[in-house]
C-alpha cells in the first residue's frame, strides 16, 4: 500500500505558531527599544559615535534583529531621527499656511532645540558631516522641508511666489539655512537667547527673495523688528 505523502503532514492550522525574534508583537517591542536607545546614544555620543554592538547590549537585542529591522546602523539612525520628530507636538499640528503661524512654528522649533540640547547638536553635526549616510541626510532635511512647504505652496497658489522660483529648490535652501543656524548654535556661535530670532531672520530673508505681492510685503514687515538693534 502506498502512502499519500500529504497524509504525513499536519494541517497548518494545527501547527503551533512560530514565535521568537520575528513574532510581530515581540518585534514591535524590540523596535521601540532600539529606537529609544538609538535616540539616547545620538544625544550621548553623536550619530557616528556608537556601534551596533553597544546598541544591542543596551537594547537587549541581537545584531541579527537590528539588521533584520533596519538593514544597518545608518537605517536605524535615520529611523530614530524620524521617530523623534514624529513624536513632537509640532509634527502633529495642522500645517502652517500663514506667515504668522510659520513664525510661531519656528519659535516652537527653537524651544525644542534648546530643550533637547545634546540631541540637537548631534543631529546638526550629522547633517553637515561629509561621511553621513545619504538616508540620514535626507531624513534630517525632510524634517525642515515639511515645516516650510505648506506655507510656500499656499503662497504659490495665490500667485505670490516669484516667477520661475522652483518650490523644491527653495525648500532645500530653507532647510540648509535652518540647519546652518542650528549648526552655528551647536558651535556656540549663536547664543541660546538669540536662536529663535536668528532662525526667524534666516527664513524671512530667503522668503523675501522668493515672494511677491502681499506675501513679500508681509515678509518685509516681519523683518523690520528683527533688524532692530534693541
Amino acid at each position: 500500500m502506498t502512502r499519500n505523502p500529504n497524509s504525513l503532514r499536519s494541517d497548518p492550522a494545527d501547527r503551533p505558531k512560530k514565535r521568537g525574534p520575528y513574532d510581530s508583537g515581540q518585534m514591535g517591542e524590540r523596535r521601540r527599544r532600539m529606537i529609544a536607545v538609538a535616540k539616547e546614544m545620538i544625544a550621548e555620543s553623536g550619530g557616528e559615535g556608537f556601534t551596533i554592538r553597544d546598541l544591542t547590549r543596551r537594547a537587549g537585542v541581537s545584531v541579527t534583529v537590528v539588521y533584520s529591522a533596519y538593514g544597518d546602523k545608518e537605517g536605524l539612525l535615520a529611523a530614530a531621527i524620524r521617530d523623534f520628530y514624529d513624536n513632537l507636538p509640532l509634527a502633529r499640528r495642522r500645517p502652517a499656511t500663514t506667515l504668522d503661524r510659520m513664525l510661531r512654528e519656528i519659535d516652537a522649533a527653537a524651544r525644542i532645540i534648546l530643550e533637547n540640547r545634546a540631541y540637537s547638536r548631534a543631529v546638526a553635526q550629522l547633517y553637515f558631516s561629509p561621511t553621513a549616510d545619504d538616508r540620514i541626510y535626507r531624513t534630517i532635511r525632510e524634517i525642515a522641508v515639511v515645516t516650510f512647504l505648506p506655507w510656500l505652496e499656499s503662497a504659490g497658489a495665490r500667485g505670490e511666489t516669484a516667477p520661475g522660483v522652483p518650490i523644491e529648490a527653495l525648500t532645500s535652501t530653507l532647510a540648509n539655512d535652518r540647519w546652518g543656524v542650528i549648526f552655528d548654535w551647536a558651535r556656540d556661535r549663536v547664543p541660546d537667547d538669540a536662536l529663535a530670532k536668528t532662525m526667524r531672520t534666516s527664513f524671512l530673508v530667503a522668503a523675501a527673495g522668493a515672494t511677491i505681492g502681499d506675501a513679500r510685503r508681509e515678509v518685509e514687515a516681519a523683518l523690520v523688528p528683527l533688524w532692530s538693534i534693541t
